[in-house]
């Protein structure tokens, strides 16, 4: 979402299952200047694959919403990522291509 938010909705019946926060405050409540962007996610793995600006891939259980790990990147990712031959491919927002196995 626009918040800062991942959701799911249920195909069947277009219930929101789950509403995960992205971009939680960080310790002692206070804001953050600048809220992180996040790309469009991607399923694989059994986990849901999301790009962060703040340069790091959330992976969220995709039965829950919880953050089950999170990927060190380097940079900020925001445009859309790619897997071919069970490689992970995206384009930072700095240019520099990463792919991940």
């Amino acid at each position: 979402t626009r918040g800062g938010e991942a959701l799911a909705i249920g195909r069947e019946d277009g219930r929101i299952r789950w509403v995960s926060p992205l971009d939680p405050p960080p310790e002692g409540g206070r804001r953050r200047d600048e809220p992180a962007r996040f790309g469009q996610p991607l399923v694989g793995g059994g986990r849901i694959v999301i790009p962060s600006s703040r340069g790091e891939l959330l992976l969220l259980d995709p039965a829950t919403g919880a953050i089950a790990g999170r990927v060190p990147l380097g940079s900020g990712v925001t445009l859309p990522m790619a897997v071919a031959e069970g490689t992970l491919v995206a384009l930072a927002d700095d240019g520099t291509l990463i792919a991940l196995r």
